[in-house]
Order: structure tokens, then C-alpha cells, then sequence
């Protein structure tokens, strides 16, 4: 008798669990399909509002396009500008190589001068 009862207080205890096990399921389904819902009318009013904006305000769109193509027009001069400019050299490291030359070439005309002074 007393197996007999611990086994049945064994089932009942898992059949318990198995029940709470349920329960939680059906918690989450119901969790589930409440978000999803809440998505699904979300995803609604989003489109709603997309063509609400789209009937009543086309200007927007026609000044992002302007703005846009004023951006694309300003870049394009800038690099037309530094294409010209590219290739012309403004002189400054010419002069400053050309300043150098011409202090070693009198450096070495002194030394040349002192070493074959004394000949």
C-alpha cells in the first residue's frame, strides 16, 4: 500500500508539473500573439502616416532632391577646381631648392678656397 501511495504521489507531483509546464506555454502563446499584434498595428499606422506624408507634403521630397543635386553640383566644382590645380607647382620648394644650391655651391667654393690656399 504505502509503494502504491508514493507512486501516486509521484505521478501527481509530476501531472503538477506538467500542468504548470502548460500554463507557462499557453502564457508565452498569449504573450506572443498580443506583441505581434501590437507590430502588426504599428506596421499600420507607420504606413498610414508614409501616405498621409506622401499625398500631402511632395514638396519635401522635390527639396531633398534640389538639395541634393546642389550638394552633387558643389562637390563636382570642388574636384574640377583641384583637377586644374593639380598640376601647377607653386613655386615655393623650387625657390627654397634653388636658395640651398646656391649656399652649398658657396660653402664649397670656401672650402675648396681654404684647403688649396696654403698650395
Amino acid at each position: 500500500m504505502e509503494s502504491i501511495e508514493k507512486r501516486l504521489a509521484g505521478i501527481e507531483q509530476k501531472l503538477e508539473n506538467v500542468v504548470r509546464l502548460e500554463e507557462r506555454v499557453n502564457n508565452h502563446d498569449e504573450v506572443i500573439v498580443r506583441y505581434g499584434n501590437r507590430l502588426d498595428e504599428s506596421d499600420h499606422r507607420v504606413r498610414k502616416l508614409e501616405l498621409w506624408q506622401a499625398e500631402h507634403n511632395p514638396d519635401i521630397i522635390l527639396t531633398t532632391l534640389k538639395s541634393n543635386q546642389d550638394n552633387i553640383d558643389y562637390v563636382r566644382g570642388e574636384i574640377n577646381t583641384l583637377k586644374e590645380k593639380g598640376g601647377i607647382s607653386k613655386g615655393q620648394k623650387d625657390v627654397g631648392k634653388e636658395v640651398l644650391k646656391w649656399i652649398a655651391g658657396i660653402l664649397a667654393a670656401i672650402i675648396i678656397y681654404q684647403s688649396t690656399r696654403g698650395f
